[in-house]
């Protein structure tokens, strides 16, 4: 365990509000980047890595909007963004591991689709469920969005083809409601 996770697990123990609770997964974000940028912390969530190296090819026959590489970095940044989010859940006591928040396929087809909105993580054909949405979609994208930038990706996610959004009413009202929060 890494020594940022005790340091964690120890203030999220200590703190009950919201606003220190996200102030601390934060920097957990920030120490994700920085372990990215650094090759760092291969062996984070070993579960995790050893089902996804038995398929690790598979993200190759999903159609991806980035270069192949780049498909499959972000593949791995997600896994590790998973890990650290199941990690943080254990810290605070909920009973809650990786594949409880996503699958490896399903983080495989994000990786690929590469969502930069709620409305498009929604309409992801990975069928992420709305609580999933909720409690770590504005996480994992600004990660996918941090990626895009940082490896100066634009220009792949402005010329994808435009998907027709399906108006399902359950990310209309937490549209709706995110804008008036």
């Amino acid at each position: 365990m890494h020594e940022l996770d005790s340091s964690v697990g120890f203030f999220l123990d200590a703190i009950s509000d919201e606003e220190s609770k996200h102030m601390i997964a934060t920097i957990v974000d920030v120490q994700l980047e920085e372990e990215m940028q650094q090759g760092d912390g291969q062996d984070h969530n070993d579960i995790i890595n050893s089902v996804s190296n038995s398929d690790s090819d598979e993200v190759d026959t999903l159609k991806s909007i980035l270069p192949s590489q780049h498909t499959k970095e972000l593949t791995e940044r997600i896994k590790r963004l998973v890990g650290f989010m199941a990690d943080e859940e254990q810290m605070a006591g909920n009973r809650v591991f990786s594949w409880n928040i996503m699958s490896i396929q399903q983080m495989k087809i994000i990786a690929a689709e590469v969502p930069t909105t709620t409305e498009e993580l929604f309409q992801c054909s990975c069928g992420l469920p709305e609580n999933i949405v909720k409690d770590y979609g504005e996480r994992l994208l600004k990660n996918i969005n941090t990626y895009i930038e940082s490896n100066d990706l634009r220009s792949y996610i402005d010329d994808r083809p435009k998907k027709k959004l399906r108006l399902n009413h359950t990310a209309v009202n937490h549209h709706t409601n995110h804008q008036q929060h």
